[in-house]
Formats: C-alpha cells, sequence, structure tokens
C-alpha cells in the first residue's frame, strides 16, 4: 500500500504526519487474520497499524473488550486507540477495515529459545488472569464472551468445548469418507475409531472442570518474549477468548513444551505449571489427557479437511495426491505418537 494511503488512514486515528517518524511494513509478521501490517514510529513510542478484510474483524470487538480487562490488572496487551468519530476501527473506500493499537516491543515466541524464565514469566500472567475470572460467569458475561449465557454458571451442564463437539462429530465423518480412508490410512483409522470411543466413555470426567477467561490460541505467534531475559512481555491477540475450561490455555501451553528438545521438557513444565498449582485447583492430572484430545481434534481436522477437499473435487484441481499425501502424513505421525492410547 502507498504510504499516502497509510497517512490518511493514520489521519482517522488522530495521529499527524509530522507526530510519524518511521513506517514499516511487517508483511512477514502478519498472521492469516491481517492483510495489512505496519509498525509505525511516533515521537512517543511506537503502534501497530492492521488492515482486516470484513471476513477477518469478527472477534475484534472481543479482543477490545478483553484487552481493556487484561491492562486495567496489569496484565500486558494491546491497547487500542479510537478514530476521529470515537470508534475503533476505520472503513476505507477499498472495503478494508483499519485498526491501530499499542506496539509491543520484542521477539515472537518462535524466534527465540525459550528457557525456564520464558515459562515462569507466562505462567504469571496465566495466573492472574485466570484467578481473576475462575468461575466468575458475571465478569466473563460483562466482556461479551458468553456464547450462550443462558448455560454460563452451570457446572454440570453439557462439554460446550468446541474441540469435543468436533471429535464427537468425526465418527459420522468416517463413514462419510469410508472408501477414502479404508484405502489411503485403513490402520489409523481402525485405532482412530477405537479413540472416539474411549474418548466417549471417559468424556464425562471433563464435565466438572473449572471454567475462566481463556486466550483460546496461545501459539507461538501470539506470545511476545524479551529476546534478552527471555521473559513474557504479553499474551496478544484475544480475538478468540471465551469462557471455557482454565485447563484448556495450560493444555496449549503443553504443545509449546513439546516442541521442546526431549531433555528440557520436564524442566520447562516444571517452571510453568509449579507457580499455577500454588494459587489455582485445576485437577492437573488429566493435562496429559488433555493434551491428546486437542492434538487429536488437531490432526484429524486436518486430515478430514482434506477428504472433504478429496471428495468434493476428485481430481479436479490436480491436487488430489497431494491431499493423500497429507493424509497419509499426518495419520501415520498420529499413530506412531498415540496409538493405543
Amino acid at each position: 500500500m502507498e504510504q499516502r494511503e497509510i497517512l490518511k488512514t493514520l489521519r482517522q486515528f488522530q495521529i499527524n504526519p509530522s507526530q510519524i517518524k518511521s513506517i514499516t511494513d511487517l508483511k512477514t509478521q502478519q498472521g492469516w487474520s491481517s492483510r495489512y501490517l505496519y509498525k509505525i514510529e511516533i515521537q512517543e513510542n511506537a503502534l501497530l497499524l492492521k488492515g482486516k478484510t470484513r471476513d477477518q474483524i469478527k472477534g475484534y470487538q472481543k479482543a477490545i473488550k478483553t484487552a481493556k480487562f487484561l491492562l486495567t490488572h496489569e496484565i500486558p496487551a494491546r491497547k487500542s486507540h479510537t478514530t476521529l468519530k470515537g470508534t475503533y476501527q476505520h472503513k476505507d473506500s477499498k472495503g478494508i477495515t483499519w485498526l491501530l493499537s499499542t506496539y509491543i516491543p520484542g521477539a515472537d515466541f518462535r524466534e527465540i529459545q525459550a528457557t525456564a524464565q520464558t515459562y515462569k514469566t507466562l505462567a504469571k500472567y496465566m495466573r492472574r488472569y485466570i484467578s481473576l475470572t475462575l468461575e466468575n460467569p458475571k465478569i466473563v458475561n460483562k466482556l461479551g464472551l458468553a456464547e450462550k449465557r443462558s448455560r454460563i454458571g452451570v457446572r454440570n451442564d453439557a462439554l460446550t468445548d468446541n474441540a469435543f463437539e468436533t471429535l464427537t462429530k468425526n465418527a459420522q465423518k468416517l463413514k462419510d469418507h469410508h472408501k477414502i480412508f479404508s484405502n489411503l490410512i485403513p490402520q489409523e483409522t481402525k485405532e482412530f475409531a477405537n479413540f472416539l470411543k474411549a474418548f466417549q466413555k471417559t468424556s464425562p470426567k471433563f464435565q466438572n472442570l473449572k471454567k475462566s477467561l481463556i486466550h483460546n490460541d496461545i501459539s507461538n505467534k501470539n506470545i511476545v518474549v524479551d529476546p534478552k531475559t527471555k521473559k513474557v512481555r504479553a499474551i496478544i491477540d484475544w480475538d478468540h477468548a471465551t469462557y471455557n475450561f482454565a485447563l484448556k490455555d495450560l493444555t496449549y501451553v503443553m504443545f509449546l513444551i513439546r516442541e521442546a528438545p526431549e531433555e528440557k521438557q520436564t524442566d520447562l513444565k516444571t517452571a510453568f505449571l509449579k507457580p499455577l498449582q500454588k494459587e489455582l485447583d485445576l485437577r492437573y492430572d488429566l493435562l496429559d489427557e488433555l493434551y491428546i484430545i486437542y492434538k487429536t481434534n488437531y490432526v484429524w481436522d486436518t486430515i478430514i479437511f482434506h477428504a472433504d477437499l478429496i471428495g468434493m473435487l476428485g481430481n479436479s484441481t490436480n491436487e488430489l495426491e497431494k491431499f493423500e499425501t497429507i493424509i497419509k502424513e499426518e495419520a501415520q505421525k498420529w499413530l506412531e505418537t498415540f496409538g493405543n492410547n
């Protein structure tokens, strides 16, 4: 995008050209939800300008409310800036919705070699937002995170986590794609069917897990780390925030820990969980089971997505071999890791 158009957009957020020291295109850092991403250096600090299409804007209002709440309780997050009209977004003539927030300096989690210090500080911020909202649906309701308000606060309701719901639906998907799976991954499909049966029997024990505000998308791209001290500076992008099992966010961190060298995983897990266990009773004994459930859901979501493509498209896009290869590779990795669990 031309600089004059960026300047025009920044004026809508009450930023004058005279304040701007530099504009840096962060195209290599933008995620799937941003079409444009710029770092704006001004005299006082730095800002982050995002451009999104309409279908990418859905969770932003949720993120604004959540970030305000976090900042009030000294949990670092991006502060959103208002436009001349007093709104938090500006839509231009091309249909791009622009958002401006504070820029938090630091390295992307995937760019640093995480240490025990990294996980200790991550636990500090997570402990704070979980403890503030644990079994406290009123706060979460106020933030607008309750998808089904009538059910908030009901301790023994049916499982509401979409990952769990997806797993229960996948049994039908196995039947829908029987021919594809029996040809490509017969052993893996059999093991997955057994996994689903076992999950149905054991799922009731997850019904009473305590709920809180959760980020719901804690991953490499949403954790900002000081590259020198290796401490976490902020957890960003709360677009997927919701009220659900507090253990879910902790389980997502287990994904990161298990990507570290095997000899370091125990120390990192201890550094992360110890501060949380001191203050929060969250059934940590179920973490490993939840890890398997979420990882299985993620892998088989990918497998079934590509089976759906084969079912819909056949080889009309000349990508049949590619789709089949992805299915085989993902299923084999899952079987090697979780088969007979």
